[in-house]
């Protein structure tokens, strides 16, 4: 009996030390935080707006006084856009292209514990708005566009967030949507100058160009592109006159490179002459700095296809 009532107090016991179970609690902590204001005279804060990370973490909206608090993003370093677009087409032949551009800040190095203020000024005019959705734009790392003879022009990067000193790897590809064989005439209707594969690369049909910031189909012919290899007289096998390239059924043709930065200086001539080499041009090689950067891809019958990239 001594037993049965120990044995029934042990058990009251346990069972008045239960503790009903509760939801896990979730900790959040701020890690960027700002406000977003517009430059035009007389207007302040902008309550709505997209605010997101480069690389891409999530993107938020202003408040109604224009705040914004970014929580939990990892450590490291970021850029912090606003995306903003424009409308360009015709009324006659109602067609219509959205354009997103990017407002962003300097880059930043987010701290675990540490809270970063990031206020971004959206200059009087752009349409700064809640289209993050549409930011895929920058995200892509890849891009085709069609040549208008059957084949299409593809140009692929390996990621779209680089560190300084990283190589970046892009690839063009002209590709054969026939069925049947394609021969395609030279055409010479390249979309912008500067496009370029290698030194003593002539005869590939497409060629790249890279431009420090951010342009677009409508802007890019503005941007001057980087030199991408050293200045220098190369020795170069003859040029075989082309007239035309030969694609097979489905076939494609591609090129592949890697690139970590780009050069500077005397890039032109010495005493009416081409500089030798990198020394006598007086040039440099500089890594890509923080930024973002366009990559342009086109061929010689027009295609144009862009990408872009952000150095961290």
């Amino acid at each position: 009996m001594k037993f049965f009532i120990c044995l029934l107090v042990c058990l009251l016991a346990l069972l008045s030390c239960k503790t009903n179970p509760t939801a896990p609690i979730t900790k959040t902590s701020p890690s960027i935080v700002g406000h977003v204001t517009s430059g035009c005279p007389g207007e302040s804060l902008v309550a709505g707006v997209s605010v997101l990370t480069v690389p891409p973490t999530y993107a938020v909206k202003t408040d109604s006084k224009g705040n914004y608090t970014l929580n939990d993003i990892p450590p490291g370093k970021y850029l912090v856009q606003i995306p903003s677009r424009y409308v360009v087409g015709s009324d006659t032949s109602k067609s219509f292209s959205v354009i997103i551009s990017y407002i962003t800040s300097d880059t930043i190095t987010v701290t675990a514990g540490q809270v970063d203020t990031v206020n971004i000024l959206a200059p009087c005019g752009a349409e700064i708005c809640d289209c993050a959705q549409d930011t895929f734009r920058f995200n892509q790392t890849s891009a085709t566009a069609s040549s208008g003879n059957g084949l299409s022009l593809t140009l692929t990067i390996g990621s779209v967030a680089y560190h300084s000193g990283d190589s970046i790897s892009i690839t063009i590809d002209e590709k054969n949507t026939l069925a049947t064989e394609n021969k395609a005439n030279i055409a010479n209707a390249w979309p912008i100058q500067g496009l370029t594969l290698q030194p003593c690369v002539f005869n590939e049909p497409f060629g790249i160009a890279i431009l420090q910031g951010y342009y677009d189909a409508k802007s890019v012919s503005s941007g001057i592109p980087l030199i991408l290899f050293p200045p220098g007289i190369y020795n170069c096998p003859a040029d075989p006159v082309i007239t035309n390239y030969d694609f097979q059924p489905s076939s494609d043709l591609n090129y592949g490179i890697k690139l970590a930065g780009f050069w500077t200086g005397n890039l032109t001539l010495i005493n009416s002459f081409p500089c030798a080499n990198p020394v006598e041009c007086n040039s440099t090689f500089n890594n890509f700095t923080p930024g973002i950067y366009t990559i342009v891809g086109g061929d010689e019958w027009g295609a144009l296809v862009i990408l872009h990239f952000t150095v961290l």
